[in-house]
């Protein structure tokens, strides 16, 4: 589907009518709302609390956007994606709970459940049920 388009879902009901002309009517669309969640990845690691705060009150891409496809990025940038790797599950090591905890001091709590300031991490680590609590 082309970025920025919408997709419904129409009923078509069977024709009643003469010469097969048909009825149709939209009907809500029934996918869940995209959310947006950019990596901490691509974040200044010198500055990551200041970024992440910064991403989450004036969205992803803010340096290169501009006018009315600001404001979108503004209201579609609602959570963190942060890829905790330990070196050992994947080869790679990012951050674990202390990093996230640090930036967690820097990006407002969700006031409802999967609000705007979400975290979502990706745990790629050998033994996640001694970091998650």
């Amino acid at each position: 589907m082309p970025k920025g388009s919408h997709q419904s879902l129409y009923i078509i009901r069977p024709p009643p009518f003469p010469h097969g002309q048909r009825d149709c009517f939209p009907v809500a669309n029934m996918s869940p709302p995209a959310i947006i969640a950019p990596s901490i990845l691509s974040a200044n690691f010198g500055a990551l609390g200041k970024d992440c705060e910064d991403t989450i009150n004036n969205g992803a891409g803010k340096a290169t956007a501009s006018g009315n496809d600001r404001a979108a990025l503004i209201r579609t940038t609602d959570w963190l994606h942060i890829d905790i790797m330990d070196g050992h599950f994947v080869p790679n090591i990012t951050w674990g709970p202390a990093v996230t905890a640090s930036v967690r001091k820097c990006v407002e709590k969700p006031s409802a459940a999967m609000g705007k300031g979400t975290f979502d991490c990706h745990m790629m680590i050998a033994e996640a049920s001694c970091d998650v609590g």
